[in-house]
């Protein structure tokens, strides 16, 4: 049953809000008018001025099951009728759940439809059952027991068949009456085509807390993912750093690499340098030996002869030792 709709500034207005007299739109296809009814006998609501709603799923107007209005106003009415283009939740909480409440009989292809369609679109979905017209009874089964839950034989199984559990989806089999009991089985394992069901039977205080729960799980998820990436972003700058101090490392060594060439280089420079010197300095003290032996001889040959004969030679021989003194020849 429709409990919002939008203003002509496009503002959500919840029927408790709404005035009389007052059209309003639809608020997920803007051109559909929609006027309050605020009546004694029947529970507030928005119905269209003229047409219908365009959403394929939606239960027209009044023709809502007393069971869809009293699991419906379980929650809170910012909840209820949460537009999932091009669809309505019957409730979405948390932002995170949708909660599909049904009364009818839906086809295996209707049933994986909105499913696929919910769990793709929110995350998770919670199916809430009307089996309170189902006779079902509590039977001892020891395969239950260890499993640590309590088996249910249901005579009469509706349409239950054309659901299956999967891993984001959960099931709740409403068993308890609209007036005084509600009473939920939370499945958690079936047996053949819906013969028996393992569960868990809950009060409608434990329904509520289960499903804040699941509305609560996306927080901690949310939470845990934000802490993840905040470890990332950290775990990110520390191996930035560890790079740079690593490429700072490689330019170092590059560095004394270089370095190290060069000293090397220079030092077989210098190498060089000093064997050619002692190549030189052997080649000059041959040169100075044999300079001295050639004086040595000369002046014996020189002292073994006239003066008169060599007169010439003697001069010759003084200005060399003149030279040599003042440094002329080496």
């Amino acid at each position: 049953m429709r409990t919002r709709a939008r203003d002509k500034n496009g503002n959500i207005v919840y029927i408790n809000e709404a005035q009389h007299g007052t059209v309003y739109f639809d608020d997920m296809f803007n051109d559909l008018e929609m006027i309050p009814v605020q009546g004694s006998i029947k529970e507030w609501h928005f119905r269209y001025k003229s047409g219908q709603d365009r959403d394929t799923w939606a239960d027209y107007d009044n023709s809502m099951s007393e069971f869809h209005i009293a699991q419906q106003a379980l929650f809170p009415i910012e909840e209820r009728e949460i537009p999932v283009y091009p669809h309505r939740a019957d409730v979405l909480t948390g932002g995170n759940t949708v909660i599909e409440i049904q009364h009818s009989w839906l086809s295996r292809e209707e049933v994986s439809e909105r499913t696929d369609f919910y769990i793709n679109k929110i995350g998770s979905l919670v199916w809430v059952l009307d089996a309170s017209e189902n006779a079902y009874e509590l039977v001892f089964c020891n395969d239950a027991q260890k499993k640590g839950l309590r088996a249910f034989e249901f005579k009469q199984r509706k349409f239950f068949g054309n659901f299956q559990l999967l891993p984001q989806q959960e099931i709740f089999l409403y068993v308890g009456n609209n007036n005084e009991i509600n009473e939920y089985i939370h499945v958690l394992y079936v047996v053949g085509d819906w013969e028996m069901v393992y569960g868990n039977k809950m009060e409608l205080p434990h329904f509520m807390s289960y499903i804040n729960i699941l509305k609560n799980r996306g927080t901690v998820i949310e939470d845990l993912w934000c802490r993840f990436k905040s470890d990332l972003e950290e775990a990110n700058i520390i191996l930035k750093k560890q790079k740079e101090a690593a490429e700072e490392l490689a330019r170092k060594q590059e560095a004394a690499a270089a370095e190290l060439k060069r000293k090397e280089e220079e030092f077989s420079r210098n190498y060089e340098i000093s064997r050619l010197k002692n190549e030189v300095g052997k080649l000059i003290k041959q040169i100075e030996f044999m300079r001295n032996q050639f004086i040595e001889e000369w002046d014996g040959y020189i002292n073994s002869h006239s003066n008169a004969c060599h007169y010439p030679m003697y001069y010759m021989r003084k200005a060399l030792d003149e030279a040599i003194k003042q440094g002329k020849v080496k």
